[in-house]
């Protein structure tokens, strides 16, 4: 690709939680619409809790989880999914708790 190794690896060296940006994720998330931006890996907490894997980025406002092979998309702005998911899981979805494990920053996504 044109860089040299120890270009990307001493910066990730100096920082000493490089670990912290690996994560699996579905094959699912490539597909997101949201690609230009930073994912960094989420857990969210449904009411009833139920923990899911998912991803989030830096700030607030926007989650996607996984849930039984499907993906979630969800936004502040727009929980539209959460019905779709309480059908799938028997159990409503909002407020759903979500914790951004690698800044260790938490919030909660609500209906309106």
């Amino acid at each position: 690709m044109g860089l040299e190794r120890h270009r990307g690896t001493r910066p990730l060296d100096k920082v000493t939680w490089d670990d912290d940006y690996l994560l699996q994720l579905p094959a699912e998330a490539s597909q997101s619409f949201r690609r230009r931006q930073s994912l960094f890996r989420a857990t969210a907490r449904t009411p009833g809790g139920t923990e899911v894997p998912g991803y989030c980025f830096r700030r607030p406002g926007f989650v996607n989880i996984f849930f039984r092979g499907r993906s979630f998309p969800l936004a502040v702005n727009l929980p539209s999914l959460a019905d779709e998911f309480a059908k799938i899981a028997r159990e409503f979805l909002l407020p759903l708790s979500v914790v951004n494990q690698v800044t260790g920053s938490r919030w909660e996504l609500r209906s309106r």
